[in-house]
């Protein structure tokens, strides 16, 4: 999808979104469900230099189930606040 869309009209920052976007995707897919752990040296090496967003974090990092992960326990800690505000 994103091959064929005429992306020359964004700025570098969304570029790079895009692009993260489509790096942990690929990730995702490649690496199911774990991710390919923190190692930080092979990421900025043979991906991407700066990971920016949440979602790119943690599928890169720790893969579908990681993000899963972290989304639950978001969950759960709103909850908790909720309950005691």
């Amino acid at each position: 999808i994103i091959n064929n869309t005429d992306l020359s009209n964004l700025d570098s920052s969304a570029l790079h979104r895009i692009n993260e976007l489509v790096i942990a995707y690929n990730v995702a897919i490649e690496n199911f469900p774990i991710g390919i752990g923190p190692n930080r040296n092979y990421i900025f090496n043979n991906l991407i230099d700066t990971i920016e967003t949440f979602y790119g974090y943690y599928i890169i990092n720790w893969g579908i189930l990681g993000l899963l992960l972290q989304l639950i326990l978001y969950v759960c800690i709103l909850r908790i606040i909720k309950i005691n505000w």
